[in-house]
């Protein structure tokens, strides 16, 4: 406390003196106590900071350090005091410190002081860390200068950075590599990672998806509504808290061609500026979407073609004409079987058309042996549009040679040359019949077969018909326009076994035939052709189950089963049958019986529509041979 002065109250002079004095103590007094208060606040702040706080002279010497020092370096409070201080920083650091301090002492251009910067400090086991070193400088009362260095340790930051950095680069390399079209962008517009898979199915470069407006422009056009409508659903997926199937869109690809994408997209947190980001994937649907198209396309033929074919059958029943109901049957089933190999082929190449030698052998095939035609040509196809028609017409063809003709004498036989199709562009038929009943010159009288057939070649396929009644028999030229035919599509040429059924032998009274058909018309003319041969039917049944019930009750002698009962595979009766020993045969709408017939390939296979002398003499095959699947 500074001292005081008492004097008389009658020395007025020095009454006022000692006032004057003794007030400018009291300001002393309370100057020296604020420097001393303001000194322990200092002394507080330095000592208790977290980061660490070195005082230096101008030579580089610790003059003070607080105790946040020794622990960040790792050094003894006292190990430190009048140790230069590059002791404190890395390799680097170190050697350029004192020319830093020099320069500034002559210079005064500041590196460091006041601004700030990044350094290496190494701590007492050597190893280096990072630094943030913020640097003041100050005099003391005598203007002596010094230096106070305050360090942050930013290790921890450093080591957060990097693995951040290691996801940003994780992250990259996973959407880059995705196997889909995925791509991180942000709600600054920017487009962070795109995969290779988006750039490669759109045909884009990286480059010209910069941001999330080169998207849309390119795959939506920006200025177009849908362009609009896509930007509105983008910015509104920034404030998702979950993921969210966002449908489908048309996207339009650098080539121009147009893909249907479904988009699901996720929020993936925020980038270091706080943006929120969002990565959206998509599933390409354009396949898939082309695919049901086709299918419902195929519907649409098929249910096309099917009604075609119903009136078809509809139209021969109507035109058939026979005072013999035998005779009238027959016509009718062979020109509808005519119609059923015709699909047969076509389904077998996929409805891309039916090979002519096909069609040819399994028209022939059905009425005689290999030894009584032969067919020469090239590879021809007959455009499936055409393929029922040019069935039908070998058919009546057939069935004449059958009925009048060649066929019907033992060593009659039949030849089929058909012109290459680099002959012109139209397709020429010669059938020829040699070696059948003397020819007495053409009909007075032309039947239903003559006037179908004409039909068929010159009304319905825009070609010619020229028939020839002279010896050796019968000759038939058929010239066909390029629409109906073509040269290619066919592969190498199927050699068609149709089986030859025997007649059937009598049936033994009293034999039992299972019949399995869910188809109920099919199933009463089987029963009926069955019990009107002479067997005993059990059922008919449609179902599996009703199948298996009727043969708990005992074996059957033999069976007929179609392969698809109601939906379900016929494979158990087929199984169980075989179990007893009992024979069967297949009649079916599948080609081969399809995996029925894989499965028991020792049945035989009647593929519908079958004709009636075919199922009777398969029947009684069975019980001559024994035939089992």
């Amino acid at each position: 406390m500074a001292a005081r002065a008492w004097v008389d109250g009658n020395a007025v002079e020095f009454a006022r003196l000692a006032t004057d004095f003794n007030l400018m103590a009291d300001t002393l007094d309370i100057r020296d106590r604020t420097l001393q208060s303001t000194s322990e606040q200092y002394r507080a702040v330095f000592e208790s900071a977290v980061d660490a706080m070195v005082v230096i002279g101008e030579d580089g010497v610790i003059r003070s350090c607080n105790p946040a020092t020794a622990r960040m370096f790792g050094h003894a409070p006292e190990d430190l005091l009048g140790r230069n201080v590059r002791v404190l920083m890395g390799d680097a650091q170190a050697a350029a410190h004192d020319g830093y301090v020099e320069a500034y002492l002559r210079t005064g251009v500041r590196r460091i002081i006041g601004i700030g910067r990044e350094v290496e400090g190494r701590r007492a086991d050597g190893a280096p860390f990072p630094l943030e070193l913020s640097i003041a400088q100050w005099r003391d009362s005598s203007g002596e200068r010094f230096f106070t260095g305050i360090m942050r340790d930013i290790s921890a930051r450093r080591n957060a950075e990097r693995r951040e950095a290691a996801e940003r680069d994780r992250l990259r390399r996973v959407v880059d590599g995705a196997p889909f079209p995925a791509m991180v962008h942000s709600e600054a517009g920017e487009i962070l990672h795109v995969s290779r898979a988006w750039l490669d199915i759109t045909g884009y470069t990286r480059g010209e998806l910069a941001n999330v407006r080169d998207w849309i422009d390119r795959a939506y056009g920006g200025d177009a509504p849908e362009g609009a409508v896509v930007r509105s659903d983008i910015e509104r997926l920034y404030a998702l808290d979950r993921p969210i199937d966002e449908g489908e869109y048309v996207i339009r690809t650098a080539s121009g061609r147009r893909r249907t994408w479904a988009f699901r997209s996720a929020p993936i947190g925020a980038d270091e500026t706080g943006h929120r980001l969002v990565v959206s994937m998509a599933a390409d649907m354009t396949e898939r979407r082309d695919g049901e198209e086709r299918i419902k396309l195929l519907m649409r033929e098929v249910d096309h073609r099917a009604k075609n074919a119903l009136m078809v059958v509809q139209s021969i029943v109507q035109l058939s004409r026979s005072e013999d109901p035998a005779e009238f049957t027959r016509a009718v089933e062979g020109r509808i079987q005519a119609m059923a190999r015709a699909h047969s082929v076509l389904a077998s190449a996929r409805w891309s058309g039916a090979d002519l030698r096909r069609l040819l052998l399994e028209e022939l095939l059905a009425r005689a042996g290999e030894e009584s035609f032969r067919l020469s040509g090239p590879p021809v196809s007959i455009r499936p549009e055409a393929s029922q028609a040019v069935s039908l017409a070998l058919h009546e063809l057939a069935t004449n040679a059958v009925k009048h003709g060649a066929l019907s004498h033992p060593v009659g036989r039949v030849e089929v040359v058909w012109s290459p199709p680099e002959v012109g562009n139209t397709l020429c038929l010669w059938w020829q019949e040699i070696g059948g009943p003397e020819i007495l010159g053409e009909p007075t009288r032309q039947g239903f077969g003559s006037v179908l057939l004409r039909q068929v070649i010159e009304g319905q396929l825009g070609g010619a018909l020229e028939l020839y009644w002279a010896a050796p028999g019968l000759a038939c030229l058929i010239t066909l326009p390029e629409d109906t035919w073509q040269g290619s599509g066919v592969g190498g040429t199927v050699t068609i076994h149709q089986p030859q059924w025997a007649p059937a032998p009598p049936a033994i009274p009293g034999r039992r035939i299972l019949v399995a058909e869910d188809e109920a018309l099919t199933a009463m003319a089987l029963q009926q052709l069955l019990e009107g041969a002479g067997y005993v039917v059990l059922g008919p049944v449609g179902r599996v189950e009703d199948a298996l019930d009727l043969l708990r009750s005992g074996p059957p002698d033999a069976a007929v089963l179609d392969v698809n009962l109601f939906g379900a595979t016929v494979d158990p009766v087929a199984s169980a049958l075989e179990d007893m020993g009992v024979p069967f045969v297949f009649c079916t709408g599948y080609q081969g019986g399809g995996v029925a017939g894989e499965r028991h390939p020792r049945a035989p296979v009647l593929v519908k529509p079958v004709n009636a002398n075919n199922l009777l003499g398969a029947v009684g095959g069975l019980f001559d041979s024994g035939a089992a699947g």
